[in-house]
């Protein structure tokens, strides 16, 4: 049994109170409280047990590791799409190698056509995390792409769109696909003030063609075809697009490359058929029209005052041909391309107002100087063979052989 106790009004314990007398009475207050708590019956029906520690809301981990991109799955080929400010899309061929070089394809898409592979190669490099790989090319950023499963990756300032809308990605190939870097072009090229140009006949595009490779070849052909002053022919060749720095500013301009020259032709126009080819390679000859006389043919320059020329290897020969319609003399100098006027009646040859480009070349500057100095002073002409003789009122001046005869 529990009995109850009172605490007079005056602080005094109650007489059989515990600790009545001590000599602390709040702390024997204290102590009797919590022993009289302990001595308070239960409630019916609620089971004695000891207390459960509260239980804590679950927290989920909203840490989430990033995909990585797997170095040790290279050389890797990604395809894909990505978005285009301007056109319809660039489509997308990536080739990723392990000693961190690259290879990508990259075809821009407009007007419900594509237009011509454009093919660069350059460095990456990969986050510290390895869940960003991004591209070089001379040293200037292309782009930089996160991984966002094992797979696939996008432009790094698309990485928090949603998956399911990841309309523009790169995805990895089941095996590696080479990049094929070589088409065969067709289209119009001229020449002027040691700059090429070329316009696709297919695609409509226009580029500067890049001085390497077999782009000489292409430049000889022309300077040795008959055309207008900067006047477009037809030529034919295999080769590729890239991308070179611009030379002002920070962009990168599009260029054409020359892997292997095919062919010069006489055409001025796209439209005009594949039968009008008519020069195969730097030196070959124009189809010629009159079996005699000296117009309508090739002449290559062979002497000069007496002294044979002997031009550098792999070097065109001067030379020129004399055009009825028009009267005008088409050539080349041994470095630049030349043009001007003649005269001709019965053996006697006269020019007037000889030109040539602006190109200067150290190896055969001195024969184009002394060939135009020389044509200037012709009077007359004699063809014995193949053999073209060029006089002046001195004397011999130059010999020139038929080309269509070597």
């Amino acid at each position: 049994m529990h009995q109850n106790y009172n605490i007079s009004h005056d602080g005094n314990l109650p007489a059989g109170f515990p600790c009545r007398g001590m000599a602390f009475p709040a702390l024997c207050l204290l102590i009797s409280l919590f022993l009289m708590s302990a001595c308070i019956p239960q409630h019916q029906g609620q089971p004695t047990s000891p207390q459960e520690p509260p239980k804590l809301p679950h927290l989920e981990s909203k840490i989430q590791i990033p995909a990585q991109f797997s170095v040790s799955s290279l050389p890797a080929t990604y395809k894909g799409n990505l978005e285009c400010p301007d056109c319809e899309g660039i489509r997308v061929h990536l080739n990723i190698s392990p000693d961190g070089t690259f290879e990508i394809k990259r075809v821009w898409r407009s007007g419900g056509r594509d237009g011509n592979p454009v093919i660069d190669h350059g460095t990456w490099s990969l986050s510290p995390d390895k869940s960003t790989i991004t591209l070089y090319i001379n040293n200037r950023i292309l782009g930089s792409f996160k991984m966002v499963s094992e797979t696939c990756m996008v432009p790094a300032d698309l990485a928090q769109t949603p998956a399911q809308e990841h309309r523009w990605s790169l995805c990895s190939t089941e095996s590696l696909e080479p990049i094929q870097k070589t088409v065969q072009m067709r289209g119009l090229y001229s020449y002027m003030a040691d700059l090429g140009m070329f316009r696709d006949c297919d695609t409509g595009d226009r580029y500067p063609v890049a001085t390497e490779k077999d782009n000489m070849a292409l430049e000889q052909a022309y300077l040795n075809t008959e055309h207008g002053i900067a006047e477009p022919l037809v030529a034919r060749f295999e080769g590729h697009v890239t991308t070179r720095p611009a030379m002002e500013g920070s962009r990168m301009d599009k260029v054409v490359v020359v892997d292997r020259f095919i062919e010069m032709t006489s055409a001025r126009s796209c439209k005009a058929p594949v039968s009008a080819l008519s020069v195969a390679e730097p030196g070959t000859t124009l189809e010629t029209t009159h079996t005699n006389g000296i117009e309508n043919r090739k002449w290559e320059l062979i002497e000069l005052a007496g002294a044979p020329v002997d031009m550098p290897a792999g070097m065109t020969p001067p030379g020129f041909r004399l055009n009825p319609e028009g009267k005008n003399l088409r050539g080349f100098g041994g470095c630049n391309r030349m043009m001007g006027s003649y005269m001709l009646d019965g053996d006697r040859l006269m020019f007037s107002g000889i030109a040539t480009t602006r190109k200067f070349c150290v190896d055969t500057q001195g024969i184009e100087d002394r060939f135009v100095q020389a044509l200037g002073q012709v009077r007359r002409y004699a063809i014995e063979g193949n053999i073209l003789t060029l006089y002046g009122d001195y004397g011999e001046l130059a010999k020139l052989r038929w080309a269509n005869t070597q």
